[in-house]
């Protein structure tokens, strides 16, 4: 019924719960840490995408089945520099190949190269984050709006199972807009996903993973869903609806059942680094061995204490946002996401009455010190 005081009662030893849990076993999923040691090694944040285009090959030499970024590109590399170098060209009316700048430009023009690494691969899946208020997206205009589905539209979930009358204008967390990266990296990614998260309102923790938010009228599957359909070889997907919202989603024969807004509850493995994690600097140097990491999904995001890329969890007050992400992803290979069936309501409220009988019925026949 909403009580606070319960509500966070609940949510309290439910984390405790989760805090006892042993780490996986095994696990899928690896981070490539841009920590203390890379920054010290390549230098401050950000980076090249240069040098973030090495290190895709470099994962792609190390054998990762999956490179998933938890890193946003939406900004052009060089651009005012790129700017000056076209604007002499047109004063000197010198263009192409001809141009006495166009060395120059190729050294620049970072974001081809990583472009081009990531179409290489073939493997690579990015991020975008929808922005979920018009507070947030006061900054974009129409133009962007349109400019920014345009980008997107083909990430949308394809297949929609329905049970129900087949209206899907359900309740929903509203979306105001969105952030994409940049056009040629979007065009040359595997795939790419939203990397939202919707902390607990009651107390800030991390505990629910949107799995599916709505835009426009169209699904869109996070980041994290998006690199296990290409780690389980891209099965045939669907999002299966009711009358009342989302249902779950199916990976081939899998089904993941989420509440009715797409969310899922997150089965956190353990504290920090419950996951293998290598320093991207051991990476690039090539110091890390290819058993470590081949045949995984190998999620590159920040760890330094510097990037401020931490969130408050069940298990973790002060917790990488990257290894949230690696915990969905295990759960969506493991299929383990804790369970909330609709009809624990009814289970809840006749133990607490049965309880509460016990209660009344023995108290008084014991003595004060029982």
């Amino acid at each position: 019924f909403g009580n606070p005081l319960l509500d966070i009662i609940e949510l309290k030893t439910y984390d405790i719960r989760l805090a006892v849990r042993p780490p996986p076993r095994n696990p899928a999923v690896a981070i490539v840490a841009i920590d203390e040691k890379s920054l010290a090694a390549h230098g401050r944040w950000p980076w090249s995408r240069a040098t973030m285009a090495r290190l895709v090959e470099r994962l792609d030499a190390l054998g990762a089945r999956v490179i998933a970024f938890d890193v946003f590109f939406s900004e052009t590399e060089n651009r005012t520099a790129l700017e000056q170098i076209e604007r002499l060209e047109k004063e000197q009316g010198v263009g192409g190949e001809a141009s006495p700048y166009a060395r120059v430009k190729r050294a620049l023009a970072a974001d081809s190269s990583f472009g081009q690494a990531i179409a290489r691969s073939g493997k690579v899946v990015l991020p975008m984050v929808f922005l979920m208020s018009e507070e947030e997206a006061r900054h974009l205009s129409k133009a962007d709006a349109v400019r920014g589905l345009a980008a997107i539209q083909g990430q949308a979930v394809k297949l929609i199972r329905d049970r129900g009358d087949g209206r899907l204008d359900f309740p929903m967390p509203p979306v105001a807009g969105l952030l994409t990266n940049l056009p040629e990296l979007s065009a040359a990614a595997r795939a790419s996903g939203h990397i939202n998260s919707l902390p607990d309102k009651r107390d800030g923790s991390v505990r629910w993973a949107p799995l599916v938010l709505r835009y426009q009228g169209l699904f869109f599957p996070s980041a994290d869903v998006q690199a296990v359909r290409l780690y389980l070889k891209d099965p045939a997907f669907a999002l299966h609806t009711t009358r009342y919202g989302i249902s779950g989603l199916q990976f081939g024969e899998r089904l993941i059942a989420t509440d009715e807004y797409g969310r899922a509850l997150i089965n956190y493995r353990g504290p920090p680094r419950s996951f293998p994690t290598w320093s991207a600097a051991d990476v690039l140097a090539g110091r890390i061995d290819a058993a470590l990491l081949r045949d995984k999904i190998v999620l590159i995001g920040a760890t330094a204490q510097g990037l401020g890329d931490y969130r408050t969890t069940p298990v973790g007050a002060v917790f990488p946002g990257v290894e949230i992400r690696a915990n969905i992803m295990q759960n969506l290979i493991d299929g383990d996401f804790i369970q909330r069936p609709g009809w624990m309501f009814v289970f809840d409220l006749a133990l607490m009455l049965a309880l509460g009988g016990l209660l009344v019925a023995l108290l008084p026949r014991f003595g004060v010190r029982l």
